[in-house]
Formats: structure tokens, sequence, C-alpha cells
């Protein structure tokens, strides 16, 4: 009809958006943060309150297989089919390290990574200990999963590719070790240039 019945300001350059599983709830990922986090929106609808969620400067540690840094460019936020985590992906900046800043040199492969984090439903505090370093990849682009919730389905738009991670290795992570290996991840598919998207048909196959 054209009507508007309410605007709500959730923060500059909003790029994704998803509902909680019972529709009472709205969380927009901002693509470009600025300052020292990464930050989402979320807001009740019934009460239009609007609360912010940051992605904090991720402590590493640098390694060949993860990196630290602070998560953006936030492109997809999905809830799981659980519904206990909503899950965002973008790419992490490691913007506090180097000769400069920390004394330490910057190697290439610790610049910048694809990133997946987890944000519980429940405290709406991401759980650090979740995150996952996308290793030879480039930014999270999409994130779909399997019907039961235990694979996880990454688009990487400039690496052009597709990795299915399993969830039950992700729940046997230690926390804070956020250096997945390059045989960690199921399976790699090479789709072409620049993937976007990504969609799994009932069945899961």
């Amino acid at each position: 009809t054209g009507e508007v019945r309410r605007r709500v300001r959730v923060g500059g350059e909003p790029r994704a958006m998803a509902l909680s599983s019972e529709g009472s709830v709205a969380y927009v990922a901002h693509f470009l943060s600025r300052g020292t986090a990464g930050t989402l929106a979320s807001f009740v609808l019934n009460e239009w309150l609007v609360r912010e969620i940051t992605l904090v400067d991720d402590p590493g540690p640098d390694t060949e297989f993860s990196g630290g840094g602070v998560p953006n460019l936030l492109s997809v936020v999905a809830v799981d089919p659980v519904g206990e985590r909503l899950w965002v992906g973008g790419l992490k900046s490691n913007t506090s390290q180097g000769s400069y800043l920390s004394g330490h040199p910057l190697r290439p492969q610790n610049r910048v990574r694809g990133f997946m984090g987890a944000i519980s439903l429940g405290s709406q505090r991401e759980e650090l200990r979740r995150r996952l370093d996308a290793n030879d990849t480039d930014t999270v682009r999409d994130i779909a999963f399997s019907s039961d919730g235990r694979f996880f389905f990454l688009i990487h738009q400039g690496a052009g590719r597709m990795t299915v991670y399993d969830r039950q290795r992700l729940e046997e992570y230690e926390p804070g070790a956020s250096n997945f290996g390059p045989v960690d991840f199921e399976a790699r598919v090479d789709l072409g240039e620049a993937p976007q998207g990504i969609v799994l048909n009932q069945a899961g196959t």
C-alpha cells in the first residue's frame, strides 16, 4: 500500500537482516562500522527498542591459520535452525598489529581473514570462543545451514568458493584457539566468480 507505519534508525550502512525464530526480534548488520568494534543492531518489533551488539577486537593468536582483528564489512546475519544463536559473517581486519603499532611485523596471511561469529540470542552477546577464521578465502558473504543445524555452508565472494564446516567440530573447539587448520573444513568447492548467496533445498542435498 505504500504506507509507512514505523521507521527505526539502526545506525549507518545496514547490509543484512534476520529475524528470530519466533519473529519478535530483528537483527541488522552494519556493513561498515567505524571505531574499534564491528556492530549489529537488534530491536524488539513490538517495542521498537533498539540495542547495539558489538563484535570486539579478536586477540588472536596470529598463526598460519588464524589472526586477530576487528570484524567488519558484515554482509550476512542468519539464525541457526536450533534457534539458539545468530551467526554473522564478514571480514576481519588486523588493524592493531604491525611493526609501528605493536612492535611485531604483520605477515600477509594475518592482515585480513574471512570471519564468522556467533551471538547468543539469550544474552544478546557474542560468544568469542565460537569465532571462526575462514582460512585461505575471503569475506563470508552468505551462510546456510543443514536442516538439522549440523553443517554450515559459507560463501566467499572474493575467492569464488563455498566452504562446509561441521558444527560438532566447532563445539569441540578450545576457547581462544581460533586456529582452524586447512583440513578442518569438511569440503571446499570452487564456484566461479563472485558468488553472493546460497540456499539449500528441503532435503538438504
